[in-house]
């Protein structure tokens, strides 16, 4: 934590999740097979990553869509959808 105090805040429904950011331990957030409706108006960027880590970025302005191609492009395993302004991870999709 790069020798800063943990610091409590409450939510007001505005902040990415922070499932596993907690003082305490977790159980993270329950798998689901949708796209969060509440992150459907979000700038993001997905990163879809091959099996040695390497990444393409796409476009994700139009998320559900992307999510239903990108997981299926060759070589991918995995897509990471993220913040456009500050990158945060906010999810991961997987090929089903």
């Amino acid at each position: 934590m790069s020798g800063r105090p943990v610091e409590r805040i409450h939510a007001d429904g505005r902040e990415p999740l922070r499932c596993c950011l907690h003082a305490r331990d977790c159980g993270g957030p329950a798998r689901t097979e949708e796209y969060p409706r509440e992150w459907l108006s979000r700038p993001q960027v997905l990163r879809a990553y091959d099996h040695r880590g390497w990444t393409t970025l796409y476009d994700g302005t139009h998320p559900v869509a992307a999510l239903g191609e990108v997981p299926a492009a060759p070589g991918v395993v995995e897509v990471h959808s993220r913040n456009v302004a500050y990158g945060c991870f906010m999810f991961a999709a997987t090929a089903g």
